[in-house]
């Protein structure tokens, strides 16, 4: 195993915060960083559907806001499934440090919905995803988090682990 606290490098690339073999690939090819490299935004989305069920509406027909949430907590888990982190079979927990949420426009009552997860960076310690719910074409919500591995036994913050960390930083390989 690496040394999981020694830092790794890191270099922004199309929006993904690129880090190891990949960060260093980057540097080598482009040069270096450039601030306004954050601008040009690389989002591979993650995407499910989902359908505003009955049980998710208040008595208006409204999708309550605790329902768009769980949205989120399903198209995250999938996404990290996608992305080679077993939940069943990792020794690591993750946590939900922070979540943030906009509501720009209401879901209604077998509304068909898009809900969307992609990377927005990973650290040694941290994953950020952002997040985007969609009725057709309409932006309905859209949400960022900060998710953090937790040690099941020791209650102790983990790095990401090497493998889910190798598989999400191939993404940014230029």
């Amino acid at each position: 195993m690496q040394n999981s606290f020694s830092p790794r490098i890191t270099s922004v690339w199309r929006g993904f915060i690129c880090t190891g073999k990949s960060a260093r690939v980057l540097l080598q090819k482009k040069g270096g960083y450039s601030p306004h490299n954050e601008e040009k935004i690389l989002q591979k989305d993650f995407t499910i559907s989902v359908q505003v069920e009955f049980e998710d509406v208040d008595s208006y027909g409204i999708a309550h806001h605790t329902k768009l949430i769980a949205y989120l907590e399903r198209v995250r888990v999938q996404f990290l499934i996608e992305y080679g982190l077993d939940l069943r079979r990792e020794r690591i927990n993750l946590v939900l440090y922070k979540l943030d949420m906009n509501f720009l426009k209401p879901a209604f009552l077998l509304d068909k919905l898009e809900v969307s997860a992609f990377i927005k960076s990973i650290n040694n310690f941290s994953l950020d995803l952002g997040y985007k719910l969609k009725r057709g074409s309409t932006l309905i919500a859209k949400a960022s988090s900060t998710l953090a591995f937790v040690n099941p036994e020791t209650k102790q913050i983990e790095p990401v682990p090497n493998n889910f960390f190798n598989t999400i930083s191939g993404i940014c390989q230029v």
